[in-house]
């Protein structure tokens, strides 16, 4: 009897250690194995700027009004990507520096609220804000490594 009752708790911890390493496993993805050569671009010659965004944000929306300058892109009520432009003369918020791109400073906000992380760019008399909400409400590892990536292909132009 003790023999069986050890040999299943044996087996009861084999199985809860390789689905441990699984869930670790399956949380942490290196930004650098996300490949962006199969990724769209999203443009915007009026402000001057793009970046790269994986094919599953298929769907466009316009933003709501009051605000300009970019659009929504979604995937299936999963997360979206909000950009927008705030054309007002936007004063740099302190401790802002946290990146430089293309020359311009811009500040990543990550996370907010557990259910967003953004970064803003400092362009001239603009402020460019890429953010990315996720609709479950909490910003895991996979996201924070997305957005990463997202960030790293922006490119500025005058």
């Amino acid at each position: 009897m003790k023999k069986g009752i050890l040999i299943l708790a044996i087996i009861v911890i084999l199985g809860l250690g390789i689905f441990g390493i699984f869930l670790l496993n399956q949380e942490k993805v290196n930004p650098g194995d996300l490949n962006t050569d199969n990724w769209k671009t999203y443009k915007n010659d009026e402000f001057g700027y793009s970046f790269k965004y994986p094919e599953r944000f298929s769907n466009i929306h316009p933003l709501i009004q009051g605000y300009e300058g970019g659009n929504v892109l979604s995937d299936e009520d999963v997360s979206v990507i909000r950009v927008y432009v705030v054309t007002k003369p936007h004063p740099l918020e302190e401790g802002s520096e946290d990146l430089v791109i293309n020359g311009h400073r811009a500040k990543l906000t990550t996370p907010f609220g557990e259910y967003q992380t953004d970064i803003n760019i400092y362009k001239d008399e603009n402020l460019i804000s890429i953010r990315l909400i996720n609709a479950n409400n909490k910003i895991n590892q996979n996201d924070e490594n997305l957005f990463m990536k997202i960030i790293s292909t922006i490119e500025l132009t005058d």
